[in-house]
């Protein structure tokens, strides 16, 4: 994923207290402007550019000097605090540029969260040629999904390549007991029905109507056992629980399942693109691109992991993150603490 051009700016006021122990301080105005992750060694490398080009800092280092700017006494404290500012450009960057998750599909959160629970007609429907469906258009086939989820290869050619998506963490799915995002923060799909032909994955097969009614995914992975008490809003009931012993044949038949992970640091770059992740992993890679789609019963097609965890084996996906993204720090001096 290549991170688009992106200028944002950061205002950051100084105490009067500072401007003594500045050599910056008798500019009025001086503007940071970084390539790449916004992270306390960007910033000081570019500290370092203005000490150097600047008479009054001859033998002051970047790291002093960019302690005295911050008003801190300790590196650490200048660590926290450029900590704090990347972080305000990260959530004004998600707040303004990265796409809603409902964009995606257009037709609203809630057909979202019946998506990842495996149904909507994206999941429901395959291909079919007969005479009888409504309405009827002679020699073309119906419930064609490149047609039905076009907006999903728009938006991978699109924002997903070149900008960031925003988590769908208001839909059940994909939070924990308390209503926050996924607690071990992973997210798994599995998939137990396969609507795609001639893409090399699954066998579901022309002509669609007799070999692709109950076909089956490129099976990766041993179900176990679905406890339906870890997601009753998808499952619908309050507890209950499937066992299956055995595996393909003897137990669930074919199941593929792929997850993903982020980091618990919040500006890590798969914290800060998981929803790219879960965008491409469900919506584009599995469903777009191989026709996987419907869940395993009593538990949702995607959601965190802790809600459809049960299998012995599966996937897990890595973002990969080329950024290009132009940050903009700009740092004010003022002589008292008027203009606050």
């Amino acid at each position: 994923m290549k991170i688009s051009a992106l200028s944002l700016s950061l205002l950051v006021a100084l105490p009067s207290y500072t401007s003594a122990a500045s050599c910056l301080a008798s500019l009025t105005r001086f503007n940071l402007a970084f390539r790449g992750r916004c992270r306390y060694d960007d910033v000081l490398g570019r500290i370092a550019d203005e000490v150097a080009k600047t008479e009054a800092c001859e033998g002051v280092t970047a790291e002093n000097e960019l302690i005295a700017l911050l008003g801190v006494t300790t590196v650490e404290g200048a660590q926290g605090e450029v900590y704090s500012m990347c972080e305000g450009l990260f959530q004004a960057e998600k707040a303004d540029e990265f796409l809603p998750f409902p964009d995606i599909s257009e037709q609203g959160p809630q057909f979202d969260k019946q998506y990842y629970d495996g149904n909507t007609y994206w999941n429901e429907q395959y291909e079919t040629n007969v005479e009888n469906r409504v309405p009827y258009l002679k020699n073309e086939a119906a419930n064609r999904l490149d047609i039905d989820a076009a907006n999903v290869e728009d938006v991978y050619d699109g924002i997903a390549k070149s900008g960031g998506i925003q988590f769908p963490g208001g839909l059940s799915n994909f939070q924990d007991d308390d209503g926050n995002i996924c607690d071990l923060r992973a997210v798994m799909c599995c998939w137990a029905s396969d609507r795609q032909a001639n893409d090399n994955n699954g066998n579901c097969a022309k002509a669609y109507d007799t070999n692709c009614v109950d076909a089956d995914p490129g099976d990766n992975t041993d179900i176990c056992y679905v406890d339906m008490s870890r997601s009753g809003g998808s499952a619908h009931v309050d507890a209950g629980f499937a066992l299956y012993p055995g595996d393909n044949n003897d137990g669930e038949g074919s199941v593929h399942c792929h997850g993903f992970a982020w980091s618990q640091d919040e500006q890590h770059h798969t914290s800060r693109f998981f929803g790219n992740n879960l965008f491409f992993v469900s919506m584009y890679d599995h469903m777009s691109q191989r026709g996987y789609v419907r869940n395993i019963p009593g538990a949702p097609m995607c959601g965190c992991v802790e809600k459809v965890r049960g299998s012995s084996s599966s996937v897990f996906q890595f973002v990969c993150v080329c950024e290009n993204s132009r940050h903009s720090l700009t740092f004010f001096s003022y002589p008292s603490s008027s203009f606050l």
